[in-house]
């Protein structure tokens, strides 16, 4: 008994790209229910194509053609070919595979596709040169693709004749009884194996079906609350978007409160009502000002389009990135996606020996020791106050986040700058304390320190008005 291989239709492009659904013989494809593939692609007909498939050959038909007449003759086919060779119809692009060859990649479709439109049009240009000879159909030949579509079929027909033919009955009459009994449960199991194919081929075409419908429902229902959001005039900076289970959501913000009063009485007067993650302007920098409070001036946010928010700023480690990003997202539903700018310390370091280089410091060194970062520059008293303020605009925005380093190497009064504090206990000299906005701490040999410096493994973490602290090997706690 000859092996029946299991064909699949693998849809190669549209909304539903990567589809497979077994096939037999003969089915309609197109955009209405009761066609037997189903596809809700713009560009698809009701009934777009009837597809044939024979043996090892298929071909694609107008719906309306009539493949049953008597008679030796069918329509033309819009397309034929083999298992395996891809076909373009309009939006739909598919190819006839076995079952059990594995997928290609969409580059050999492309390629096989683009071979197979190269051979056809060779065979149609030779045979537009080629003197006409009188047609007869006792005599026609297959052309180089393969034949036509009428030719192949008509060969199939014949060797299917021809085996009947071949067989020889009385044969069977002369077999030993049990290899008649084997004969029949061959012909049971394959009966049996059929009738599973023919089961699973139906229940995937029915699953394929209903995924086909909740698609179209679920499109219809974003388009739904597109449309009001449109009508609305608050597009800009609201998102609509469909979860798994098909739930639309809303996200985003408008400019007021009119405006938002406005846009709820209107989502929920829809059938089903999406869900809403909405706020106003003021109210969405508001909550995130409250998230990112603890971390401080170094992290920053820029509303966006479409429900986004941009943030930027330093970071410790990518760690501590995810844990803000889930953070803010937490406290702020009403934020669609959250465009990540944040840098990690070896980013901010070539931050900042940019902004020294584009400056006044061309030659100045900036580097990242896998601790802290190192600054390494000559200064002169002209250039000296100028490196402090850039230093110390850098320190108060990342200075928890990037430990620094600054050795300035020069006159013994420009001595190795590192920045830090003094005491008995600490290993160098407090001369003086300055305050302002952006106080800072005078060492012995001219050093200054701002807060967050780190120097001979002790880092200034607080500047008041009574006291000094630094942290390192042991905390050390300076009166004033």
């Amino acid at each position: 008994m000859m092996k029946q291989t299991v064909r699949e239709l693998r849809i190669l492009s549209g909304l539903h790209a990567g589809a497979v659904v077994p096939v037999e013989s003969e089915l309609v494809i197109g955009s209405d229910p009761v066609c037997d593939i189903i596809l809700d692609d713009d560009g698809i007909a009701p009934r777009h194509a009837r597809l044939i498939i024979e043996d090892d050959h298929w071909a694609l038909f107008e719906p309306e053609a009539d493949l049953h007449a008597t008679g030796t003759t069918l329509p033309e086919p819009i397309a034929s070919g083999t298992l395996g060779e891809p076909c373009t119809h309009g939006p739909l692009c598919f190819a006839i595979e076995p079952a059990d060859t594995p997928w290609k990649s969409q580059q050999d479709y492309e390629d096989a596709a683009a071979a197979r439109a190269t051979t056809l049009a060779a065979t149609e240009a030779a045979a537009a040169e080629a003197p006409p000879t009188p047609a007869s159909p006792s005599t026609s030949q297959p052309t180089a693709a393969g034949g036509t579509w009428q030719t192949r079929h008509a060969a199939m027909r014949a060797r299917l004749a021809g085996a009947l033919r071949g067989m020889h009955l009385p044969q069977l009459q002369r077999m030993p009884r049990f290899a008649m009994i084997i004969v029949w449960l061959v012909l049971l199991s394959g009966a049996g194996v059929a009738a599973f194919m023919q089961y699973q081929s139906l229940s995937a075409s029915r699953a394929l079906e209903a995924a086909n419908r909740e698609a179209i429902a679920r499109q219809k229902r974003l388009d739904t609350v597109h449309a009001a959001i449109k009508a609305l005039g608050v597009e800009t900076n609201v998102r609509v978007a469909a979860r798994k289970d098909g739930t639309v959501t809303v996200t985003g913000w408008v400019g007021d409160e009119a405006a938002l009063k406005q846009v709820q009485t209107a989502l929920a007067a829809l059938q089903p009502a999406p869900e809403l993650h909405l706020t106003t302007t003021a109210l969405l920098q508001q909550s995130l000002k409250e998230a990112l409070q603890p971390y401080g001036a170094r992290l920053s946010f820029e509303l966006q389009k479409a429900g986004n928010v941009r943030l930027s700023g330093g970071v410790k480690d990518n760690a501590q990135k995810e844990e803000i990003l889930r953070s803010i997202k937490a406290q702020v539903p009403q934020i669609g996606d959250i465009e990540d700018y944040l840098m990690l310390p070896p980013q901010l370091v070539q931050m900042f020996r940019t902004q020294l280089r584009t400056t006044e410091f061309p030659d100045a060194e900036a580097t990242w020791d896998g601790s802290r970062m190192v600054l390494n520059v000559k200064l002169s008293d002209d250039d000296r106050a100028a490196f402090e303020r850039l230093l110390m605009d850098f320190s108060s925005k990342y200075g928890d986040v990037v430990p620094f380093v600054a050795q300035t190497p020069g006159d013994t009064r420009n001595a190795p700058k590192v920045m830090s504090g003094s005491a008995e206990s600490l290993p160098f000299r407090v001369v003086s304390v300055i305050g302002g906005p952006m106080p800072f701490v005078v060492l012995d040999g001219g050093v200054k320190v701002m807060q967050g410096g780190l120097y001979k493994e002790y880092r200034l973490t607080s500047i008041s008005d009574k006291e000094l602290v630094f942290e390192g090997p042991q905390r050390i706690v300076l009166r004033r």
